[in-house]
């Protein structure tokens, strides 16, 4: 059944002192209309709830609103109203970022309101605000010092989890440590057998670390319990030489290898180790479902995350390849990419048994786990979601318990600086623009440029595409100082000859670059025929003539990342290759581009059939 459509009327309704913003609420719900993301629009009415809760403490910088709460667009959105909220905010030591995206908003809906006539002046100063630097810590990238005390404080826990998903392995070892060692193997002990052994044994045979071993894989068969000696007396000896001789139940199961509950100190530290390896944002990272490891992805085989980002496009696919540096081939380093999935594997095979125990809304998600000390109200052992609450408190014991006096310890374990980390981390490794922009999961170039610009590390980003712009005005500059004929069958590899190629002509078609010898179809010795990556070759050579095929490219690569083709493992390499067009086409005189797009216009190309490959994603 479809739900009831709210009709706005046309024109705002007076407010009354009941609803004094009765215009304003009009307001935003008539401009949330233009949008059909469900996160923007909740950003535009949080925005508006922030603003009316300073017109309420503020009366608006308006004398009129004291003795009258009633908020009239045509009366009190002047043209200095982003102004006085600025004001409002920033005496409130909110956070630069905070107020820059409120006013951002309300410029627009102001702006919206002043186009329509609505407000009182029809010209709404807008408040320049220059780029910002962050005033805390929780999206800033982890300091390498910081990163090596968080692998050190996670490390016992993520092998812990390593061992249990393992197995117990029975070792034989030990005797049995019961009074008088008389009874069978398999028969438990007796109600208060604990106090008759321990007043009884001089020798303390439950203190030796091997006769706990024999009666775990004899008596309990391997298996982990949860039991309370106050209520239950079964192996009321193991349980009571547990706390006695070796730190407690839990520490004999860590020992072993083994836990009777998977809480949030085995999830926890695996979701910080998934979230430095992919650097997906904390929300994306706790909705990831159980079947987001994709094996094979239909257009390139490879194995992949599928997940969904609810502020940008939806679901979207992480392409596990884009980790792998190009030395790993050539080294002893296990690839990023199979670390990636044995992380996730790791959390699927030590959560499994939990399935049966989860709620049916929770069945789906990656990250869940028993709840125990930090449950938060619910029973000991009931199955829930991991989110950000419980993480955040979960961190904030965890830092309490190891070093927090130390220096370059991080304040708190925050996962959404886990993602500026991983891609500080490509940036340093040299990785390419577009693979970060692909690992960030942006829809377009200029928000990655954002993002990095804000992290300050959009420098190195951009050096691959002035590189390769570089080369490419060398190379021309080279020809047309020192002209070379065409190879023919006759002078093909030989010095001194350029060669033809589909929209651009190359140095050396048997010298490509060593992304092109590292595919798995080249062949040493024969001509490069990868046309397609023609733009970021060493070799490449473009000239006025090429102009026509350029721009047909450069249209056709536009239309097929508007479609598709924005989801394919490949569309990193194709929004580079339009950066680079777009750069290409300042290199020439005005006159020259606008009379190779009148040829592009006029002609009929079909360049690269990549571009036109039907992608989806129903996989």
């Amino acid at each position: 059944m479809r739900g009831k459509i709210t009709r706005l009327p046309s024109k705002p309704p007076e407010p009354t002192c009941e609803h004094p913003y009765a215009q304003l609420d009009w307001l935003c719900e008539r401009f949330a209309l233009r949008y059909k993301n469900d996160a923007t629009k909740l950003a535009l009415r949080a925005t508006v709830r922030a603003y009316k809760t300073l017109l309420d403490k503020s009366h608006g910088f308006d004398d009129r609103l004291v003795n009258d709460p009633r908020f009239l667009l045509s009366v009190h959105c002047d043209e200095v109203v982003l102004h006085n909220a600025s004001l409002y905010w920033r005496k409130q030591k909110l956070s630069p970022h905070t107020v820059k995206a409120r006013l951002q908003v309300l410029q627009a809906l102001f702006g919206y309101a002043a186009e329509c006539g609505l407000t009182a002046s029809p010209i709404i100063f807008p408040v320049q605000v220059g780029p910002l630097q962050r005033s805390t810590l929780f999206r800033v990238a982890y300091e390498d010092n910081e990163l090596e005390f968080i692998r050190k404080i996670l490390a016992p826990s993520l092998d812990y989890a390593v061992r249990i998903v393992g197995g117990y392995k029975p070792t034989g070892v030990g005797v049995d440590a019961r009074r008088g060692a008389t009874r069978a193997a398999s028969e438990p002990d007796s109600v208060g057998g604990g106090k008759e052994l321990y007043n009884g044994i001089r020798d303390k045979p439950w203190a030796k670390w091997e006769n706990m071993i024999w009666y775990f894989e004899n008596v309990m068969k391997c298996r982990p319990v949860v039991s309370n000696i106050q209520k239950d007396a079964t192996h009321s000896g193991f349980l009571q030489a547990a706390s006695r001789y070796h730190g407690g139940i839990n520490a004999v199961y860590h020992r072993l290898g083994v836990t009777s509950i998977i809480g949030i100190d085995l999830i926890a530290p695996l979701a910080i180790k998934l979230c430095l390896e992919t650097g997906l944002n904390t929300e994306t990272l706790l909705n990831l479902k159980r079947d987001c490891l994709k094996e094979s992805h239909p257009l390139t085989g490879l194995p992949y995350i599928r997940y969904y980002k609810a502020r940008s496009t939806g679901e979207k696919d992480l392409h596990l390849g884009l980790f792998d540096s190009a030395q790993d081939a050539m080294s002893l380093r296990h690839k990023q990419s199979l670390i990636i999935r044995r992380t996730i594997n790791t959390i699927l095979q030590l959560t499994q048994p939990l399935i049966s125990k989860t709620r049916k809304p929770d069945k789906g998600f990656l990250f869940i786990y028993q709840a125990d000390s930090h449950g938060f109200g619910a029973e000991h052992g009931r199955v829930i979601r991991l989110n950000h609450f419980y993480f955040s408190h979960w961190s904030r014991v965890l830092r309490l318990k190891t070093h927090a006096d130390e220096e370059n310890v991080p304040q708190v374990l925050n996962l959404g600086r886990c993602r500026p980390t991983k891609i500080t981390q490509m940036v340093r490794e040299g990785k390419d623009f577009f693979e970060i922009q692909a690992v960030a999961g942006h829809a377009s170039a200029s928000t990655t440029q954002k993002y990095l610009a804000s992290h300050q590390i959009a420098p190195q980003a951009r050096r691959e595409v002035s590189e390769t712009l570089s080369r490419i005005h060398e190379n021309a500059e080279d020809f047309e100082s020192n002209p070379k004929p065409y190879a023919t069958a006759e002078t093909q590899r030989q010095k001194g000859v350029i060669y033809k190629g589909v929209f651009c002509d190359c140095k050396d078609v048997y010298d490509p670059p060593s992304s092109v010898k590292r595919l798995p179809t080249y062949r040493e010795g024969q001509p490069c025929t990868y046309y397609n990556m023609c733009l970021t070759c060493p070799n490449v050579l473009i000239i006025k003539k090429h102009l026509p095929l350029l721009i047909a490219y450069q249209s056709e690569i536009s239309m097929a990342l508007s479609g598709g083709l924005n989801d394919a493992p490949n569309s990193a390499h194709y929004a580079k290759s339009l950066a680079v067009l777009d750069g290409i086409m300042l290199e020439f005189d005005k006159a020259d581009v606008e009379w190779a797009r009148e040829i592009a216009n006029c002609a009929d190309y079909h360049l690269d059939p990549l571009t036109h490959r039907a992608v989806t994603n129903d996989v």
